[in-house]
């Protein structure tokens, strides 16, 4: 008869030990995902979080700026009115070109939304600004008559001063067009800005 051959030994592994095996190799996947992730983390913030420093910096000096407007005007102070919006507007120009560096923002989930808020609140300020400044020729060129007797207000002044502002209303009538299309423009701007989505800072200066 035919000589057989031996048949070789196969050992099997235990299913256990398989499911281990398939488990670590997972893991090790999942691991190395991980550490990915977070060494992209740590770079993306070692690389934007000084431009961030730095224009949140801007940020403030800008709103420091800003918040002295509404006195100056109610004092009737066109003068530094007029110094402040010309130094906010070159806060703002300033504070745009280091949000501008931060760009790459844009692409990233969430992340970008914050961005695309930042862009449009400063396009709003740089609106505003421009309002402010045909409003603060407006006065500057409107009260003078009246100013050597302190704040003009239309219960105090003479009929005849009260000509004089009426008169100066009516000539300087285009700056107030102009104001009013900044100021359009700043609702326009703002009405780009996310509704939802913000983190509470943003949220906390855009909601007033």
């Amino acid at each position: 008869p035919p000589r057989q051959r031996p048949r070789p030994h196969v050992t099997l592994m235990p299913l256990a030990r398989i499911k281990r095996r398939s488990w670590w190799r997972w893991g090790r996947w999942v691991l190395t995902g991980v550490l990915g992730v977070v060494v992209i983390g740590l770079v993306f913030a070692a690389y934007y979080y000084p431009k961030a420093k730095q224009a949140m910096a801007a940020a403030r000096e800008a709103e420091a700026l800003a918040r002295k407007l509404p006195d100056q005007f109610s004092k009737q102070d066109f003068s530094a009115a007029k110094q402040h919006v010309a130094e906010l507007k070159t806060s703002l120009h300033d504070l745009d070109t280091k949000v501008a560096r931060m760009q790459g923002l844009r692409r990233w989930p969430y992340v970008g939304r914050q961005y695309i808020a930042v862009e449009n609140l400063i396009d709003v300020g740089d609106a505003s600004t421009d309002a402010v400044s045909a409003l603060v020729y407006f006065g500057a060129h409107l009260f003078p008559p009246s100013a050597q007797r302190g704040r003009v207000s239309l219960a105090t002044i003479s009929p005849e001063d009260k000509g004089k502002l009426l008169a100066g209303i009516s000539e300087r009538e285009d700056s107030l067009k102009s104001a009013l299309t900044s100021i359009n423009s700043a609702a326009i701007a703002l009405d780009r800005v996310p509704d939802t989505g913000l983190i509470g800072p943003l949220q906390r200066v855009i909601t007033p």
